[in-house]
């Protein structure tokens, strides 16, 4: 925010100057004001830079007097308005550092606080926010692509916010229909800390199954630490730690009841002598409530409680391998088990860290770890800010660490930063993140050789093959597409199926995708058969007892594969396999878990409903198309996957053509049109070039059809 707000200070100056300016404008002595400023700022030695703003905005000034043509008598008002409703730095970031937003920002302000009621008459308050967007613009433009940069974040932070605020409402309305508060209440928490509670459930991610999934984990906890004591055999000690913990927690005083927590393990592990194994019943209890209490804290409480824990038991200032060592235990959890706080507590325990780093090479290795926790959190979010964070982390690491540092480590974070740049690039409409991704994992291989490093580079080769396979299905020619099976067969000379089963089962999988596209553009039933046995081969591994996701992730690109083959075999019974796949991957691919892919899984089983409805001439078929296309609109929003939303749109319509055909029933030819050109404005601004020229095709035969412009 300083460095946004930076030209602030010669903002106020100016407004200053640009008051008197205004009163002299009716007598033409505007310019001689603003020439006065001019002067002023340069006798108080004002950097160049913040010279240049002023001139900037002057000059803006002297436009907006030169073509307005206020009445004196309005003139005279916004002067005094101007006087008293300065803009100050709070509402220039009220205003997200955005002239018309400050203006409005402003103007609201007058209309709401002005005594006097010819200052807030409608003429004076116009002028008067027209006045203010002329002389901020120059103030407000980025100088630097940093500040460019730090703008958008800013933006997005206060997206993020009203989201949030959002978000919250609605995990509450949850937690009271479903009840969930109601055990909580029952054991005597407060309603002002199950709202707090809520409230971090909701901030803590962009997505609202999410947020309930990390809400249900916060009141299982809170419950537990509110269970009455029961009589053990630990001493009376340990049940007083118990009791008193409930009672800070029920009010909401996580720290205090932390710290009581700590001093109560500490204590007993001086007093532990002669009965190990009671000890260690005491201590895992104990153990367990610190977790939950953690759980129930903000972040960086708890990660500032974690690194006090660990300096007291170093007997000074922890070192910087033992926090890695600690921010890696949450990581992992976070990362295996799926609940947000535990990633949540490894960033804020990687930020704590950082100090403690006293070499570039350290620098890197925390920054590293951070990046790593914001990439799982941010592919789980439907937003892309931390996913943002994430490649600007590892961009840090790398200024800190250079190639002839360390060769190998630098590669590792080439193609740390590369996965991290593919997943972005994935949600935007633009290819440039993805290509970027390619261009890293293209640096990473410079070091990474099969000689010498030989699972890390076939590991490269498999996400270099998913970036170029992905530019692949969204540019036309095959060019990428070859190069990404070129990948993947790189990296099955490393990954075979006796020494890494589940590495093979994966890359043969991401073949069979580049294989099935390709057999698509060059109309190759050889190249789409060869893709049906990869996913084939890749079952073999990917089990559903095994790994659930994987199993259902190979059946879904099964199905578009015997799709693709029904089509160009006209064979129906691909079409039937094609859809029992998917129904398959349905599965395990569920809403609640996993919503993108879910949605994804919809999608292609309303294709192969579709083709299937009507190589069949089934109705029926098709009703369930369109029901599956629904389905996977409740996840693929404009807002949050505006391509996958445009897809399923076209799809949809493609559907309506095919129904039209069958019924003679225009509506539902005008039904197909309105989709095609709510999807028109989100493709014409894409890389997609392949969709885009479906779409218009298809739109061209249904405005023929109907006789319309």
């Amino acid at each position: 925010m300083e460095r946004i707000l930076h030209g602030v200070n010669v903002g106020g100056c100016c407004l200053g100057m640009v008051t008197g300016a205004v009163e002299l404008a009716s007598s033409g002595g505007a310019v001689t004001a603003a020439g006065g400023g001019l002067s002023a700022l340069a006798l108080r030695k004002t950097p160049k830079a913040q010279t240049e703003i002023a001139e900037r905005m002057v000059a803006a000034l002297e436009a907006h007097l030169a073509e307005v043509q206020t009445p004196e008598a309005v003139q005279r008002q916004v002067v005094q308005v101007l006087d008293r409703f300065t803009p100050a730095r709070s509402d220039i970031a009220a205003g997200d550092v955005r002239a018309a937003k400050i203006a409005d920002h402003m103007r609201a302000r007058v209309a709401a606080e002005a005594i006097d009621a010819e200052h807030r008459e409608e003429v004076v308050l116009d002028a008067y926010a027209d006045l203010l967007v002329a002389v901020l613009t120059p103030l407000c433009a980025p100088q630097t692509q940093s500040e460019a940069n730090d703008r958008e974040i800013l933006s997005r932070q206060t997206a993020e916010s009203a989201l949030a605020a959002e978000r919250h409402a609605e995990i509450v309305a949850l937690m009271k229909a479903q009840e969930a508060d109601q055990p909580l209440r029952d054991a005597g928490v407060s309603e002002a800390v199950i709202l707090d509670l809520a409230r971090k459930a909701s901030v803590r991610t962009d997505n609202l199954e999410q947020a309930w999934i990390d809400l249900t984990a916060i009141f299982e906890a809170a419950l537990q630490v509110q269970e009455t004591a029961l009589a053990t055999n630990h001493a009376d000690f340990v049940d007083e730690v118990i009791a008193l913990t409930r009672d800070l927690a029920a009010k909401g005083e996580y720290g205090s009841a932390l710290d009581a927590l700590g001093d109560a393990m500490a204590r007993d592990a001086e007093e532990q002598a002669a009965q190990q194994a009671a000890f260690e019943a005491r201590e895992a209890r104990l153990l367990q409530r610190q977790r939950n209490l953690l759980l129930l804290s903000e972040p960086a409480e708890a990660a500032a409680y974690l690194i006090a824990q660990a300096d007291r038991a170093s007997g000074d200032t922890a070192d910087l391998c033992s926090l890695r060592q600690l921010q890696g235990e949450y990581y992992e959890r976070g990362r295996d088990k799926g609940i947000a706080a535990e990633l949540l507590i490894a960033i804020e325990l990687s930020k704590a860290a950082l100090p403690r780093a006293s070499t570039a090479e350290a620098r890197a290795a925390v920054f590293n770890d951070l990046a790593a926790a914001l990439s799982i959190l941010g592919r789980r979010d439907r937003g892309t800010a931390r996913l943002m964070e994430a490649v600007q982390t590892y961009q840090k690491a790398l200024l800190e660490f250079s190639r002839e540092d360390g060769p190998t480590s630098w590669a590792i974070m080439q193609c740390n930063l590369g996965n991290s740049l593919q997943e972005l690039g994935k949600r935007e409409t633009n290819a440039k993140r993805v290509k970027d991704a390619v261009q890293a994992y293209r640096n990473a291989l410079t070091e990474q050789h099969r000689e010498r490093t030989p699972h890390a580079w076939a590991a490269t080769q498999n996400n270099l093959g998913a970036a170029l396979a992905y530019l692949g299905n969204r540019e036309l020619g095959v060019r990428y597409l070859n190069e990404a099976a070129k990948a993947y067969r790189n990296a099955l000379l490393e990954r075979s199926q006796n020494r890494v089963p589940l590495e093979w089962a994966e890359t043969k999988n991401n073949l069979g995708t580049a294989l099935r596209i390709l057999g698509e553009r060059e109309s190759s039933a050889l190249r789409i058969r060869e893709a049906v046995k990869a996913f084939q081969d890749a079952l073999k591994e990917r089990s559903r007892e095994n790994v659930p996701l994987d199993w259902a992730t190979t059946l879904h690109n099964l199905g578009n594969a015997l799709s693709s083959l029904a089509e160009h075999e006209d064979n129906i019974a691909h079409l039937k396999k094609a859809v029992q796949a998917f129904r398959n991957a349905l599965l395990e691919r569920n809403r609640e878990n996993v919503p993108l892919n879910w949605a994804e899984t919809q999608n292609d089983l309303g294709v192969a409903l579709a083709i299937l409805g009507e190589r069949e001439n089934n109705s029926a078929r098709l009703a369930e198309a369109l029901e599956a296309y629904n389905k996977a609109l409740l996840e693929r929003t404009r807002e949050s996957l505006p391509l996958a939303w445009a897809k399923t749109q076209y799809n949809i319509a493609r559907t309506n053509v095919t129904i039209f055909n069958k019924t003679r029933q225009a509506h539902y030819l005008y039904a197909a049109l309105c989709q095609l050109k709510e999807t028109q404005s989100v493709l014409d601004g894409s890389d997609d070039a392949q969709l885009a020229n479906m779409a218009r095709t298809l739109m061209d035969g249904i405005k023929k059809e109907l006789r319309v412009e």
